[in-house]
Formats: structure tokens, C-alpha cells, sequence
């Protein structure tokens, strides 16, 4: 599962870097590098942007998770000296990745180049449900009896447990964009219907057991900060190079 991000404007980007002339990019080398708004494809097209727009890039670098605070405070860190003559930073990554390089204070404008849209599995193949259904944050996960497919994001009125009442007089195309089928007709031909309004009554009825999970353990600083100095280190080999090549 990945996060899927896609570019900001030109005029949204050129407005953040209106009184900067010496930029930086950190590019994520696995959720981004996947969507091709990351990864060394999408910090290269972004270095070419910014030089067409009179912009000086001092230094790009790919970075092997930008969601992790302590791999950014780390390539902060080994790139601190060329990071020095910049103004700004640009980041190619989702949220996670713009707030970490902003809670490390680089000590220069952070201006994130991507919006992040929500979540989607990593294929190559193009089906409109398998390779681009997105995660709509909605708490309340169905997949396992929808075949796979999110109804909030596939169904215009956002229902999780079945079709709308005109769904049997609209002959299989949707109520509300009748230009497109409707997503319960392929949740009825791929998931289990009986199961999910069980599912429903089971969730309605409120006697539910909440599970905390085990207890979180967390490495000791010094080995956090180790860990973080291999992931940039190994962002130097290009891995995410090959995790590109595998979607």
C-alpha cells in the first residue's frame, strides 16, 4: 500500500519560491517514487521547473522515506553543508514527509511540491478498481467484503454497506453520475453482500470490543539515530531506482 500524491500547480509552486533564487529538493524514494511525482524521475522533472523559472538548484538528493523524522534529521544532517547555500527546500513527498523535513527547522523555507489524495496498491495494472482506488480515511475499513474495492471513494453518496435506493431502477449506471457504472454492481459481482450487512448490524448494535494492540516498543535514541544514518546511506545506492521498476 502507498500513499498517492500528485503535483501542486505551477502557479502554486512559483508562488512559494517567488523571492528565492537558491533551492534544494529532497525527493521520497518510495511512495512518491511510485506515483512518478518522487524518486529521481520526479526530482529531476522538478530540478528542470525550476531552472526554467530562473531558479538555482544547489542540491537534489532522493531520500529512502521521507516519512520517518529521523532519516530526515539525518540527511539533514549529512547534507547540512550544501543544504547551507540554499533558500528554500523543496520536498517531493506526501504530508508525513513536509512536516518531518519541517519539525527538523532545515533553517530555510520548506515548500512541499505534492498533494497527497490518499492510498492505493502497488500494480501495474490499470484497472479503474485495482490500481487506483484510493483510501478515504474513513475509519471504518470494508475491503475484505467488497472485493476490494472502497465504496466511500467509489460511490458518489459515499455508502458503506449498500447501494442507494434508485440502484435497481438506474440499470446499472450510477443514480448520481449516470455517465459511469455503478461501483455496487461490481461489489455485488466481487465481494459478499450477506457478510457486509453483517457487518453493519454488528457495528450498529455498539457492543464492541476496542483492541489496544500490544505495547509499543521504541529503539533507544542512539540506535535511532543509527538507523536513520544507514536508510540515508543506503538512499545513495539507489534502491529506489528498482522499487520503481516494480509496480
Amino acid at each position: 500500500m502507498s500513499l498517492i500524491t500528485t503535483w501542486k500547480s505551477a502557479e502554486e509552486i512559483r508562488f512559494s519560491l517567488q523571492d528565492v533564487g537558491m533551492v534544494g529538493i529532497v525527493s521520497c524514494d518510495i511512495c512518491a517514487n511510485f506515483f512518478d511525482t518522487g524518486g529521481t524521475r520526479g526530482m529531476r522533472y522538478m530540478a528542470g521547473l525550476l531552472e526554467e523559472w530562473g531558479k538555482t538548484v544547489v542540491v537534489q538528493k532522493c531520500i529512502l522515506g521521507c516519512c520517518s523524522e529521523e532519516i530526515i534529521r539525518q540527511a539533514l544532517r549529512i547534507y547540512r553543508k550544501p543544504l547551507a547555500g540554499c533558500e528554500a527546500l523543496v520536498v517531493l513527498s506526501c504530508s508525513a514527509g513536509v512536516q518531518n523535513v519541517m519539525a527538523c527547522d532545515p533553517g530555510m523555507k520548506v515548500v512541499g511540491a505534492l498533494d497527497t489524495l490518499g492510498t492505493a496498491v502497488i500494480t501495474g495494472r490499470r484497472d479503474r478498481h485495482e490500481a487506483s482506488s484510493i483510501c478515504s480515511f474513513c475509519g471504518q475499513c470494508v475491503l475484505a467484503y467488497t472485493g476490494g474495492i472502497c465504496p466511500v471513494d467509489g460511490c458518489p453518496e459515499g455508502r458503506l454497506y449498500g447501494p442507494c435506493e434508485g440502484y435497481d431502477d438506474a440499470g446499472g449506471m450510477c443514480v448520481l453520475d449516470t455517465g459511469r457504472r455503478c461501483v455496487w454492481k461490481e461489489i455485488e459481482a466481487r465481494g459478499d453482500a450477506a457478510d457486509l450487512r453483517a457487518i453493519e448490524r454488528l457495528r450498529r448494535d455498539g457492543n464492541r470490543t476496542e483492541l489496544r494492540g500490544p505495547s509499543a516498543r521504541t529503539a533507544p535514541p542512539f540506535a535511532r539515530k543509527m538507523l536513520g544514518w544507514v536508510a540515508v546511506r543506503l538512499s545513495q545506492v539507489r534502491l529506489g531506482t528498482f522499487f520503481g521498476w516494480i509496480r
